[in-house]
């Protein structure tokens, strides 16, 4: 008979609890500073192309600042928020925090191994190239979260479950990745 005061975790508990803890650290991490005035090449965009219409900003591509779904999807937060930095930065933001247990799934489906994914969900968290993506807000989190998404989706689709849902899913992402940043169907291609 076992009277021990201890509580054992099972591992997939443990791992669970770790990334929560990675997941709520980078967010702690990414907010401060989202309020901060606009600044350089996000000023610049924000001038330029917040002003264009939906389908200007759909059917033309301007110039290499236009960030298509990073800017729909801060006009749709500006709208619903109000117009400031904070909701400006919103969709930088929620990718940049959504990017962290998707890229310890995608570690584990493409490692074997939760501590290899684990590691790898770490070096993101406090990725500093990545907490500047989140305040520069130009789209680079978005490309990220949409690039683990799409890794998620090929190894679903390897699966051939619901087939159907997910060669959907990869088409929507890949028109995503391309609407951030044109060059980024070479991610699609290879």
């Amino acid at each position: 008979m076992n009277n021990s005061n201890y509580t054992y975790f099972s591992n997939a508990t443990k791992y669970s609890i770790s990334i929560a803890t990675l997941t709520l650290v980078g967010a702690l991490l990414r907010t401060p500073g989202m309020d901060l005035p606009i600044t350089g090449d996000l000023a610049a965009m924000f001038l330029k192309l917040f002003q264009t219409s939906w389908d200007s900003l759909l059917l033309n591509y301007r110039d290499s600042d236009q960030r298509t779904l990073f800017i729909f999807l801060s006009k749709i937060s500006m709208g619903v928020f109000g117009e400031n930095e904070f909701a400006l930065r919103l969709p930088a933001l929620a990718s940049g925090i959504c990017a962290l247990p998707l890229a310890y799934k995608v570690g584990v489906l493409t490692t074997a191994s939760r501590s290899g994914a684990l590691i790898g969900t770490l070096m993101l968290t406090f990725s500093f190239t990545h907490l500047h993506f989140i305040h520069d807000a130009r789209g680079y989190s978005l490309t990220v979260f949409l690039a683990l998404a799409m890794g998620l989706i090929t190894y679903k689709l390897l699966e051939k479950k619901n087939f159907n849902l997910w060669a959907i899913l990869f088409f929507l992402t890949g028109i995503g990745m391309i609407l951030i940043v044109p060059t980024n169907i070479h991610f699609l291609v290879g």
